[in-house]
């Protein structure tokens, strides 16, 4: 079993020895769930939003099924899920998801829209700015 919801809950249990946990098993809703409630109380990174995306289309969800559930926008879930291919299409952006150094998925994902048109530029711009944040502002002016 995963706990999706109530790990404190679970920890003061731990701690106080209890002998029983009182607990709702249910089906793969649980990520969904689970989504919703870390986008609401934790300021996920984009990285654990691309990867909670990934999971839920690994799953067999779409798109616009992921948006109604999260409450969130079809654009705003298309563009997380454009993420998912940075490993596979560009490592370099991938790098950045995973240093943070690009902490907005809109830019993320304009850098890889510049990436498709011109990749040989956004190397040669990554290349120039060391390892600072990269925003929005450095991918318009990129474009």
């Amino acid at each position: 079993y995963q706990i999706v919801h109530g790990h404190r809950r679970y920890r003061a249990h731990k701690l106080n020895q209890a002998a029983n946990i009182e607990a709702v098993v249910t089906d793969k809703q649980g990520a969904v769930s689970q989504l919703v409630d870390n986008l609401q109380r934790e300021d996920l990174t984009t990285a654990e939003l691309v990867g909670g995306i990934a999971g839920l289309l690994g799953d067999g969800m779409r798109q616009t099924q992921i948006a109604e559930q999260l409450g969130k926008s079809k654009a705003w879930v298309s563009k997380h899920a454009a993420l998912t291919e940075l490993a596979n299409v560009a490592p370099e952006l991938q790098e950045l998801l995973d240093s943070e150094r690009v902490r907005d998925a809109s830019t993320l994902y304009e850098a890889l829209q510049c990436y498709k048109q011109d990749a040989d530029a956004v190397r040669a711009f990554l290349a120039t700015t060391g390892d600072r944040q990269i925003v929005q502002a450095d991918i318009e002016g990129l474009r």
